[in-house]
């Protein structure tokens, strides 16, 4: 059977014509979908999302200071057993455990974070007192006052000083040529 969409004029005189019908397709004919009005769309909520954005069921939110309860529980489990379970940790590493190493590489010695640096830096009031800074700087690394990258992080704040300072001269012999500018004229 031919659907619809596939019947070609037949002639007027009511003679077959010569194409070959399409076998197995279905007689059932689809109805056009009917669209639903934006109305009817914007009053059912999209699943997993039941609150419009920017609203919440909580508006107030999580008090400050409330903590989670398994975490709250677990503590009271480990209260004054944290430095045996430290103590069995660092042995069963020191047995060449792999998991126990992981454990304390990533747990008990934490990547280290910024700290303060003790180390006197050279004032610098112009750009010829940076090259100053940087030889001192270069020498406490060479030293190892200062870690290589300790050693970076001061050269690179003194190159941002030295470029904030080259700015702050331009713009102030900028201004100084267009007030001689403006008293010629």
């Amino acid at each position: 059977m031919t659907r619809p969409d596939q019947l070609k004029s037949q002639p007027k005189d009511g003679a077959p014509t010569t194409e070959p019908k399409p076998m197995g397709i279905s007689p059932i004919i689809a109805k056009p979908a009917t669209a639903t009005p934006a109305s009817a769309r914007s009053s059912k909520r999209a699943r997993g999302r039941p609150f419009k954005p920017g609203q919440s069921g909580n508006p107030r939110g999580r008090p400050p200071g409330s903590r989670n309860a398994a975490t709250v529980l677990a503590e009271q489990l480990l209260d004054g057993q944290t430095e045996k379970v430290v103590k069995k940790l660092v042995e069963r590493a020191l047995e060449g455990e792999m998991t126990a190493i992981r454990l304390v590489i990533e747990r008990i010695l934490a990547p280290r974070r910024d700290r303060p640096i003790t180390f006197s830096l050279p004032p610098i009031h112009s750009a010829d007192d940076a090259a100053t800074a940087v030889a001192a700087i270069a020498n406490a690394v060479a030293e190892g006052e200062l870690t290589v990258t300790e050693g970076t992080q001061l050269g690179q704040l003194v190159a941002t000083f030295v470029s904030a300072l080259e700015a702050h001269q331009l713009e102030n012999k900028l201004l100084e040529i267009m007030s001689k500018y403006a008293r010629e004229k």
